[in-house]
């Protein structure tokens, strides 16, 4: 059985503590965040640190692309 992989957008608060937990379940974690200390802390968490938000290979896209921003809110 293949180790399933999970792209984590956004390693604050919310986004370090949801891949530290994917990470202990077993489940490899690549994760990006603008902030060069969050991408060392994933790090040292055991996850993979990406130098950018989108796959370097089309052809070969995360199986699950998380991402822990809430999306923009618009009012009318």
């Amino acid at each position: 059985m293949t180790q399933q992989t999970v792209g984590m957008i956004g390693l604050g608060i919310m986004g370090s503590a949801m891949s530290y937990n994917l990470i202990r379940a077993g489940v490899r974690v690549v994760g990006f965040d603008v902030a060069p200390s969050a991408r060392a802390g994933h790090k040292r968490a055991g996850g993979i640190a990406a130098m950018r938000s989108r796959p370097s290979s089309p052809s070969r896209p995360s199986a699950a692309p998380w991402s822990s921003r809430p999306a923009p809110c618009r009012s009318r």
